[in-house]
């Protein structure tokens, strides 16, 4: 199996370097290591690859620069394991950018994006305004928004009802399972709120 992912890595970086034209790279800043964060990482991916990785110019099958989703999808980004995740060993190894590989600093940088990065990263469906649009705007709102007691309306006042990834102790979960028929509250919804919390209650 080890051999297998060092054929596979080993052919991803020769797509890649084969594919990539550095000399056609956005700049994320003129002092880019020095402007990157962890915080700003995604953007610095973007800026950094996607004049030779981006829908319409996947040079070396790799064209998801701009897309965060994107790259989780496809195995180039695995949350919480960088050494896992082929956009960060061919940057490690110094194989990407090609002819100007990224220094000491911005691969350490980039290592702790991917290590910290939520397993649930870039999956836009369980957020707080997801859920506010899908649930609580069309079947909770006008008798809980903003000053009622229960207050559904933000995400800091529905927290005060949540235990996060814990859906059965959550009373906003118990509430809407137990009254799902009484109010309208379908299948799809009451399992919507309870992936939400059980992945963490995102905002």
């Amino acid at each position: 199996m080890a051999a297998i992912r060092g054929l596979i890595l080993g052919f991803t970086i020769l797509l890649l370097v084969a594919g990539c034209n550095s000399s056609s790279q956005l700049k994320f800043a003129d002092n880019a290591s020095e402007a990157l964060t962890v915080q700003n990482a995604a953007a610095f991916i973007r800026a950094e690859c996607s004049s030779c990785h981006r829908e319409g110019r996947a040079e070396g099958r790799f064209g998801s620069a701009g897309d965060l989703k994107r790259m989780i999808n496809e195995g180039l980004i695995v949350p919480g394991k960088p050494d896992e995740s082929r956009l960060f060993t061919v940057i490690q190894m110094g194989a990407m950018p090609p002819s100007n590989p990224f220094d000491e600093h911005t691969v350490l940088i980039l290592r702790e994006w991917i290590r910290d990065m939520d397993p649930y990263e870039g999956d836009s469906i369980y957020v707080y305004s997801a859920v506010r649009a899908q649930l609580f705007a069309p079947k909770c709102l006008a008798c809980h928004g903003a000053g009622a007691k229960t207050d559904l309306s933000d995400y800091q006042s529905t927290m005060k009802y949540v235990v996060k990834r814990q859906p059965e102790y959550s009373l906003l979960y118990e509430a809407l399972h137990e009254g799902a028929d009484d109010h309208g509250v379908t299948r799809e919804q009451r399992e919507l709120i309870a992936e939400w919390i059980r992945r963490g209650a995102r905002e």
